[in-house]
């Protein structure tokens, strides 16, 4: 097809053949038992499948943003255990990519594109679905470091994620930063 490039046909043909590979009996045990395949996740991972659009100086794969779509389209098709957890995952690793400090993305990078850890995405709020003005948790600066309060819902892979962005509204950080809405990196491990 002239609509992609032979890169990107490569990335939609590896998702094809991987996603092939699970029996169509797996897919529809674990989609109706709702079940999260994490090996299956952790195998896409490996074949690069987990961190296509970032570069391998922090461990992906170096591919665009148009090859990840069609990945993510194929497993949609075949392999929906993870294909949405894939989604999500690509989806945590962006902010620390763009915005983290070097030494988040060294820590945070590199294991998400092995599938060692899992990203989740924390916006939904049972009072705000995904709607980030209507966003009520909050984080407050102590010392040096925050407290975050409130509530999330309907996180995809947020019961097996290693690691969390999560959305919250700053306090007390002055009239020019208060209420904006922030974006934090947690580990599943971290205290609270």
């Amino acid at each position: 097809s002239g609509k992609y490039t032979t890169e990107q046909l490569a990335w939609l043909q590896k998702a094809r053949d991987f996603a092939r590979r699970v029996p169509l009996s797996e897919v529809m045990d674990s989609d109706s038992k709702n079940v999260f395949r994490r090996d299956l996740f952790e195998a896409a991972c490996k074949e690069g499948l987990g961190s296509l659009p970032f570069p391998s100086t922090y461990g992906g794969s170096g591919g665009d943003y148009v090859s990840f779509a069609l990945v993510n389209e194929e497993f949609g098709r075949l392999c929906t255990p993870i294909m949405s957890s894939l989604g999500v995952h690509v989806l945590c690793q962006e902010p620390i990519y763009r915005f983290g400090s070097e030494e988040q993305k060294q820590k945070y990078l590199p294991k998400a594109a092995t599938g060692e850890y899992l990203g989740a995405f924390g916006l939904t709020e049972p009072n705000a679905g995904s709607d980030p003005a209507a966003i009520e948790t909050t984080a407050r600066l102590e010392g040096d470091h925050y407290i975050l309060n409130g509530t999330k819902t309907f996180i995809t892979s947020g019961a097996s994620a290693d690691f969390y962005i999560v959305m919250a509204k700053l306090l007390g950080e002055g009239e020019d930063k208060k209420g904006n809405i922030t974006a934090f990196v947690v580990e599943r491990g971290f205290e609270g």
